[in-house]
């Protein structure tokens, strides 16, 4: 299923910046009632930073965060789509289940957003992608650069955080509803959205520690990498599973070639399941 989402030259920049301009007084407005939504994520699991971005079919979108500070400001005004990561992203994305990245706001990145990110202190997050009718629902998760490196604890808390983004859509329901859609902002630069047929292994992933991102694999992949991480042999491996070790290597010679690891012990240090 394929979106091209092109709002061409039917709104002139007076109407963009007028739509800009509104979004963010919405978003001033709705900052309290997010951060009291998100509060147990804040009391209980430290989390600084939360953003909900939902992007229409149109390129409209909408933008809701629990902190509203400049950066809010300038990223309505200065960022035309979402970043190049997400974008690469969300064409990779399923219909059928949430999909996870980990990502890292690099120094010396070219891309606006990043270099937003980075002069106000945003620098390790989690996002889960979900793909429905009516667009793309992105649930961002932020620590500012004191906290260091969380992906062991965005890895820990996957589930969890992806339990939230259910429980957010049901307490925020009011406040997307509420927005008419007209005064919704676009993204002035026109981006492709291509979900992929829904997959049964979506539940299936590993963190690969080497490029940070979590990855998802076919159940006997999944089933190859847990045993592996077991410092079981090819043949113990097809004998538990009851395969060839043969089968064995030409799974894990998938799981290499989706994840980057070059080797078994690449893949014994870098990978870490992730238990849904």
């Amino acid at each position: 299923m394929k979106h091209s989402n092109n709002p061409g030259n039917s709104m002139s920049h007076t109407t963009l910046r007028a739509s800009r301009q509104m979004a963010i007084q919405y978003a001033k407005f709705t900052a309290p009632k997010v951060n009291e939504i998100i509060s147990p994520l804040n009391a209980y699991l430290g989390i600084d930073n939360f953003c909900y971005l939902k992007i229409m079919k149109d390129n409209s979108f909408l933008d809701l965060t629990n902190n509203f500070t400049d950066f809010t400001e300038k990223y309505f005004l200065t960022i035309e789509k979402p970043s190049l990561d997400f974008c690469n992203y969300i064409k990779k994305c399923s219909t059928e289940k949430s999909s996870y990245l980990i990502w890292f706001v690099k120094k010396d990145s070219k891309d606006k957003l990043s270099i937003l990110m980075d002069e106000y202190n945003i620098y390790n997050g989690f996002s889960i992608f979900s793909l429905s009718q009516d667009g793309t629902d992105i649930f961002s998760f932020s620590f500012n650069k004191s906290a260091g490196n969380k992906s062991d604890f965005f890895i820990k808390n996957t589930a969890l955080l992806d339990s939230f983004t259910s429980y957010f859509k049901k307490k925020s329901y009011h406040l997307v509803s509420g927005l008419n859609k007209k005064d919704m902002p676009l993204f002035t630069e026109p981006f492709e959205i291509q979900s992929q047929e829904p997959k049964n292994y979506n539940k299936y992933l590993v963190f690969a520690k080497n490029n940070n991102r979590v990855i998802a694999l076919s159940k006997q992949e999944y089933n190859c990498i847990k045993l592996l991480e077991q410092a079981r042999s090819y043949k113990e491996i097809g004998k538990a599973m009851q395969i060839s070790s043969r089968t064995v290597e030409s799974y894990l010679e998938s799981v290499k070639n989706k994840t980057g690891c070059i080797c078994k012990s690449d893949m014994i240090a870098n990978l870490a399941c992730v238990d849904l």
